[in-house]
């Protein structure tokens, strides 16, 4: 577990090259990585305020923030594509500017970005000049109903043995606050029908029973299947949910709703080949450092 006990080690180095599937975050995963975090668009500000687009990279610290800077895709409100800014400057402080991610980049180094065309569909990083955060970092909100807010994954994953990883904090439950499925509502993590608790559904068919008790707070979630059981696990592994149910890891899309009026916030999104108990405990102490999860 010495990946764990350094906040400087970056996450996806120290996990076995085999283990990425897709990985999305509003930090830097990878010393290789030379991408960009986020796409994001913007809107509002009154007439002739345009909604120009930008690519969003790490700051010096690796991590998005308002010191990053955007580098503009489409032109409008007065910026042409290829100038530079900082974040801050491109969202306004002192306007009511509010921008929605586009594209949140695969840093594992497979190109699997997730993407939404659509505005109406697409989640928010900054509220009227207000930069979205949890503990301190950027965080994506997602809110509405899930057919209507999404970034969908440009190949989907499928995984009879895998894992996910989610830094997700649920801001409102109306009802289920799903955090990931296939596209068809057939695999969900969820928050176990508004009951307090964290499980996978097997839409129209099993749960993974529901056990943890997650908190209104940012926390740590993991889902893994395994040849034999599926686990459901949270911050720092302290506890964990076993069922011996046929539920693979698929992903099509990352959301943070169900239900309309359900509200969730997502930092971190990561899919793998099967990963260990011992190597789930260390990336929940690596996140737990970052994030400042429980």
């Amino acid at each position: 577990m010495f990946y764990a006990l350094n906040k400087n080690n970056l996450l996806l180095d120290q996990l076995p090259n085999t283990a990425k599937s897709v990985a999305y975050s509003v930090r830097k995963l990878r010393k290789g990585y030379t991408g960009y975090a986020i796409r994001v668009r913007r809107s509002g500000g009154g007439s002739g305020a345009g909604s120009p687009e930008g690519d969003v990279a790490f700051d010096g610290n690796g991590v998005v923030s308002a010191g990053s800077v955007i580098t503009i895709t489409k032109a409008g409100g007065g910026y042409s594509v290829g100038n530079t800014t900082t974040f801050s400057t491109f969202y306004g402080a002192s306007t009511s500017y509010n921008v929605f991610v586009t594209i949140w980049y695969d840093q594992s180094g497979n190109g699997n970005n997730a993407a939404q065309t659509t505005g109406s569909a697409q989640p928010q990083i900054v509220s009227s000049g207000v930069l979205l955060q949890e503990n301190g970092m950027a965080t994506l909100e997602f809110s509405g109903a899930h057919a209507s807010e999404n970034l969908t994954l440009g190949t989907g994953i499928n995984l009879t043995s895998g894992t996910l990883f989610g830094v997700c904090k649920v801001v409102s439950a109306s009802s289920t606050v799903g955090i990931a499925d296939n596209g068809t509502y057939s695999y969900n993590l969820n928050t176990y029908n508004n009951t307090g608790y964290l499980g996978v559904t097997q839409y129209g068919s099993a749960d993974a029973p529901g056990t943890l008790a997650y908190t209104t707070s940012l926390n740590t979630y993991s889902w893994s299947k395994s040849s034999a059981n599926t686990y459901v696990e949270l911050n720092s592994r302290t506890a964990s949910s076993t069922a011996s149910l046929n539920i693979p890891v698929a992903v099509g899309q990352v959301y943070g709703n169900a239900i309309s009026g359900s509200t969730l916030r997502i930092s971190e999104f990561l899919v793998m080949a099967y990963t260990s108990t011992a190597m789930r405990t260390a990336v929940f102490e690596n996140q737990k450092l970052d994030f400042a999860t429980p």
